[in-house]
């Protein structure tokens, strides 16, 4: 894939909802571990919670590789 459409991919935005999508997690969930510091990175834009998909990706690798 080309680095550039690589780079905005992972810059993609996403919203609550597709990211409990992808992780299989409620959004309640994401929003008490995010509240606790332990979700993937997320910030307000507006009135809405938004993750750049690179973030979500890179939270669900470091799960993946915690697991003996």
């Amino acid at each position: 894939m080309d680095p550039e459409a690589e780079q905005t991919r992972d810059g993609d935005l996403l919203l609550l909802p597709e990211v409990a999508r992808i992780t299989r997690l409620s959004e309640s969930t994401l929003r008490w571990l995010r509240h606790q510091g332990r979700g993937p990175a997320g910030f307000r834009l507006g009135r809405r919670l938004v993750f750049r998909r690179g973030e979500v990706e890179a939270w669900l690798r470091q799960h993946e590789q915690a697991e003996p």
